[in-house]
């Protein structure tokens, strides 16, 4: 089945960072899934057409005052509790350069008024490998997206919040059944890829994200929403946005 409202060469991506670097879902213009790791995102950048988009669950555009970014306020209101805590605030840019969880902390309070959290602080590496390429390269700017997993989910339910955590066996058979309802072969995809590598490599839950992440890149452009309406602009020209589809508008075969 062709992809909604693209051209007959699209390819769209959805990547999620693992311990092996990032895991991507792809879903061709004939609707074939194929999916892998790349150690570097600039790798898979690199291999896809302009006409291509890659949906990230990384913050991309970010804050450099104690304002933050609305997107990461308007993602945990829409998520409710519990989910809300899944949405870590954004670093501010300057702490991308930190080299300890102390360094960063003490930038953070500095330059935004609040400390990084040290979830926040696991992932800084990603974070900056993404600014970097984003601020170096015209391409990614014009085919990368930022995207949050637990948003994409919630508006493909129908606007609801997943009621249980990804990381215990309920709430991933709640996602993998939000899936399912949009990509027929989304649990036995999902099994191939466990099989194909350890989870030394890649967690259950980076799976999930990463091919719903691909599932809302499917959707024509016109049917894209964002988080907040009118994203703003960081101070290098990055929008702060976080990218969603309602539910009705991607369809998917097979």
């Amino acid at each position: 089945m062709p992809l909604s409202g693209s051209s007959s060469k699209t390819t769209v991506y959805g990547v999620d960072g693992c311990k092996a670097g990032w895991f991507y879902v792809a879903f061709e213009s004939s609707g074939n899934a194929r999916w892998g790791i790349v150690k570097k995102i600039e790798s898979l950048v690199h291999q896809a057409a302009e006409p291509d988009r890659i949906f990230i669950d990384v913050p991309i555009g970010l804050p450099c005052g104690h304002e933050g970014r609305v997107c990461d306020r308007e993602a945990r209101g829409k998520l409710g509790f519990p989910r809300r805590c899944s949405v870590f605030p954004a670093p501010a840019r300057a702490v991308l350069e930190a080299e300890s969880y102390c360094e960063a902390k003490g930038v953070s309070q500095e330059v935004t008024g609040k400390k990084v959290s040290r979830q926040t602080f696991a992932i800084l590496p990603k974070i900056k490998e993404v600014d970097c390429l984003l601020r170096a390269s015209a391409k990614a700017r014009r085919i990368v997206r930022e995207v949050h997993p637990e948003v994409c989910f919630w508006a493909l339910a129908g606007c609801k919040p997943m009621g249980q955590s990804k990381k215990g066996k309920l709430g991933l058979d709640q996602r993998l059944e939000v899936l399912s309802q949009h990509w027929g072969a989304a649990n036995e995809t999902y099994q191939e890829i466990l099989d194909a590598h350890p989870r030394r490599e890649l967690a259950r839950d980076d799976i999930l994200d990463a091919a719903v992440a691909a599932i809302t890149a499917l959707a024509d452009e016109s049917s894209l929403k964002t988080l907040p309406a009118e994203p703003p602009q960081d101070d290098r020209g990055l929008p702060m946005e976080m990218v969603y589809v309602p539910s009705e508008a991607v369809r998917l075969g097979g």
